[in-house]
């Protein structure tokens, strides 16, 4: 019998520093240090920014190869970025001014090759002189029709070139 006392005398002794153990750590708050004060802010509702960057490189989703039927200086801009836009549609006017400079210059220019030949044809010239002033005149023909062409295809593209 004295060894069941001291049984439940060790068991009731280790419940109660059990039970201790468990009062003390739930039970009363740690010392507060008294150099230690603590923050508060008072939360407000709002919105939150946040910035971010980067570096790196772009590139268009997708792209398109045009080919055009003559160069030059855009004088107008006909479309905006971004606008949809059709097979046939003029995007752009180029400036027409050095073409119709061209033309003028081969005009001028066949004018003296008629006046030349004229001059040849009334007097007494050889015939190389003849032959001469004959190929002036096909050849300011030739750069006349040319130039004019251009200056023609410029101001009134045919749809299969645009």
């Amino acid at each position: 019998m004295q060894h069941r006392v001291r049984t439940g005398m060790i068991t009731a002794l280790i419940g109660v520093v059990v039970f201790a153990t468990i009062l003390s750590a739930c039970g009363a708050p740690a010392a507060t240090d008294p150099n230690n004060e603590s923050d508060t802010t008072t939360v407000t509702r709002g919105s939150i920014t946040s910035t971010v960057s980067g570096s790196g490189s772009i590139s268009a989703a997708s792209t398109v190869d045009l080919a055009f039927q003559t160069s030059g200086v855009v004088a107008q801009i006909l479309v905006e970025a971004g606008d949809s836009v059709t097979e046939g549609q003029a995007l752009a006017i180029l400036d027409t001014r050095d073409l119709a400079l061209q033309v003028a210059s081969a005009q001028a220019a066949l004018d003296s090759a008629n006046a030349r030949l004229a001059q040849v044809t009334q007097g007494n010239t050889r015939p190389a002189d003849l032959t001469s002033a004959q190929a002036q005149l096909a050849s300011a023909q030739a750069q006349l029709a040319s130039a004019q062409e251009r200056l023609a295809a410029l101001r009134n593209p045919s749809p299969s070139a645009i």
